[in-house]
This record gives structure tokens, C-alpha cells and sequence, in this order.
């Protein structure tokens, strides 16, 4: 189990992180396919389903970054234990 203060320092580097990712060009490209792929959805769903399709997505999003952030912290953990196997902490 990773201590608190450890939990806190890798979810600020987290947030830094995607902070940077959100800035970046490669973002605002996904960020528009997202989009795009929204609006043909909307087009081809009954208007009564536009909340599912929104709930779907928002669900889909959330579950993308969340796997992001835990991806994210344990390639942190894996690196720091290599390098104390390593013996260079």
C-alpha cells in the first residue's frame, strides 16, 4: 500500500500530466473526433435516446480515464521498484 503522502504527490504529477495532454495538439484532434462521432450519433438515434447516447459516452470517458490514472500511477510505482532493483534508489 503506497502512503498518503505518496498518493498525493502522484496525483499531482497526474494532473500535470493531463493537464499538459489537454493543451497539447494531439488532444484537440481526439477531442474533435469525439465530437464528430457525437454529433453522427445524435443524428442517427432517436431524439428520445439523446440522453442514453450522452450517458454512454460520459460512461465510456469516465472509464477510459480512470484506467488512464491507475495505468498512469502504477507505471510510476513500477518504475520507482526497477530502480531499487536496480540499486540505483
Amino acid at each position: 500500500m503506497l502512503s498518503e503522502e505518496f498518493e498525493e504527490y502522484l496525483g499531482a504529477m497526474y494532473e500535470r500530466a493531463h493537464q499538459r495532454f489537454r493543451e497539447s495538439g494531439e488532444s484537440r484532434l481526439l477531442r474533435g473526433r469525439l465530437d464528430d462521432c457525437e454529433a453522427a450519433c445524435l443524428q442517427n438515434v432517436h431524439p428520445n435516446d439523446h440522453f442514453f447516447v450522452h450517458d454512454l459516452l460520459a460512461a465510456l470517458a469516465d472509464a477510459e480515464s480512470a484506467e488512464a490514472e491507475y495505468l498512469y500511477r502504477q507505471g510510476y510505482v513500477d518504475c520507482v521498484e526497477s530502480l531499487k532493483q536496480l540499486h540505483v534508489l
